[in-house]
Parts: C-alpha cells; structure tokens; sequence
C-alpha cells in the first residue's frame, strides 16, 4: 500500500474534515517534535490536494 505524507497539521485537519482517513501516524524524521500523517494515496486524495492545496503528486 501506498501512502502519502502530510506533514501540515492544517492540511491534516482538512483532510479530516472531509472524510480522508489516517492510515498511520508517525514522528517526523528530521524534527522529532513533529509528527507525519499518513493517508492511503488514491487518486481522489490527490485530485483534493491539488485542487485545494495546490499540492501536486
């Protein structure tokens, strides 16, 4: 399975909100304060991260 990364909380939170679920939770590598979000990539989630993020994958 493949996963995409989310290393925003607000970004998170939207997700969220709109019903993506978190597939796992890990401690960000490089900050070991911060945390990872994993979400199950599919074509749905990055079609809603570009569209209202901007982010492309």
């Amino acid at each position: 399975m493949d996963y995409i990364y989310i290393y925003s909380y607000t970004v998170t939170k939207d997700l969220l909100k709109n019903n993506f679920i978190i597939k796992d939770i890990k401690a960000n590598p490089k900050n070991r304060n911060r945390t990872v979000f994993m979400f199950q990539e599919t074509e749905e989630l990055k079609d809603y991260l570009k569209a209202k993020h901007n982010i492309n994958m």
